[in-house]
């Protein structure tokens, strides 16, 4: 699970409305919490140079291949030797997707797994990146089709539970989404990815003490694993216990002084706490990492002016 890179899309918090219209106790109620959208569909990702290196070798043994293949023909042993070059097919398509997917160039790669499909469909990871590929597209019905396929082939494979999760989140079916994390977990009880989403899910039902237990999980396995201290800090701020949301977003920043999620975040328990100089400063915080935040300038200026 080393190689799973996990991307989190995070919403805007609601815009806040002019500030001529809003008291500081409204404020107070605009701030309570962060609004987190599920994340994104995970996949395997390798570095580019890694994926030029398979993809020569992959090209080197179809070339052989070929030519095995054409002096084979002159001894009629034909299906062995059309089958090997079938096989090296399959590899070529699926580097090629691999790159064409790092490159964020996701129809392209759809297309190349799509071609690796056609030539292997009992390989699971190109079944789940055919999945994948339809998640980034927001195509959930063919993700969902295609993760289900994988795990016809290996239903102990991690990465499939775990895509069919997110886009189950993505689709706001929360209860079969957790299902799906608690599946992957009967794998491997440390795949901290799967506590902290859980988490999200929860954050979504409004059941905030099962999300901050699930964090905790996560927390356990990772000290640093930064967005699980955020989240938790949400969910504690969604329960009106401010101070300990501020501990948990001032963990964050530890690990990332740069985080401005964070700096805003805690912002918005300290105007909470009423604490409006020191929710100043980390709005403040916020525009010098992110001269473009709206919502945290909006904020400094209500407050101050």
């Amino acid at each position: 699970m080393k190689n799973i890179i996990i991307n989190y899309n995070l919403k805007e918090i609601q815009k806040d409305t002019q500030k001529t219209e809003k008291s500081k106790d409204e404020l107070i109620e605009l701030s309570k919490k962060e609004d987190l959208s599920p994340p994104s569909i995970i996949t395997n990702e390798k570095p580019h140079e890694e994926l030029s290196f398979e993809l020569t070798n992959a090209l080197d043994i179809f070339l052989e291949s070929k030519r095995n293949l054409e002096n084979s023909m002159e001894k009629e042993n034909l299906p062995f030797k059309i089958s090997e070059v079938i096989r090296c097919d399959f590899r070529i398509f699926k580097i090629l997707g691999d790159i064409y997917f790092c490159k964020n160039d996701i129809k392209r790669a759809l297309k190349l797994y799509l071609k690796a499909y056609f030539f292997e469909p009992s390989k699971k990871i190109v079944v789940n990146a055919i999945g994948v590929c339809y998640g980034h597209l927001k195509d959930y019905k063919n993700t969902i089709i295609y993760v289900n396929k994988a795990l016809e082939i290996d239903p102990n494979y991690i990465d499939a539970w775990n895509n069919k999760g997110i886009c189950l989140g993505q689709l706001k079916r929360y209860e079969a989404a957790i299902e799906c994390f608690e599946k992957a977990l009967e794998i491997d009880p440390n795949y901290k990815e799967a506590w902290y989403i859980i988490g999200i899910c929860y954050y979504f039902l409004n059941k905030y003490k099962e999300a901050i237990e699930c964090y905790d999980k996560a927390l356990e396995i990772d000290p640093n694993y930064k967005i699980a201290w955020y989240n938790m800090g949400n969910s504690l701020d969604a329960l009106k216990k401010y101070e300990a949301a501020i501990e948990c977003f001032e963990k964050a920043l530890e690990i990332d002084p740069n985080y401005k999620i964070a700096w805003y975040a805690m912002g918005n328990s300290l105007v909470a706490l009423k604490k409006y100089k020191q929710a100043v400063e980390c709005y403040t915080k916020t525009l010098e990492i992110d001269p473009n935040h709206e919502q945290a300038l909006n904020k400094i200026l209500f407050l101050k002016y």
